[in-house]
């Protein structure tokens, strides 16, 4: 188990991680034992919501060039 600390809202936080140790290194447990994915699925969820939306606004049309009598 890891402590992590931080501030957030200017209160300090804290968090409390699971690792396992996989190939020789520390790392967060895959699937529901993450802690993190609960969070990277909302973030997920909100990119694609936005990306349902109305679109991108409509672009202007490239400006017609200049006619100034030079060749």
């Amino acid at each position: 188990m890891l402590v992590f600390g931080f501030t957030s809202l200017g209160k300090p936080r804290t968090i409390t991680l699971k690792l396992v140790q996989k190939d020789g290194a520390w790392q967060l447990p895959e699937g529901n034992d993450n802690p993190l994915t609960g969070l990277s699925q909302l973030v997920m969820m909100t990119l694609l919501m936005q990306g349902m939306g109305a679109g991108a606004p409509a672009q202007p049309p490239p400006a017609a060039p200049a006619d100034d009598g030079a060749l």
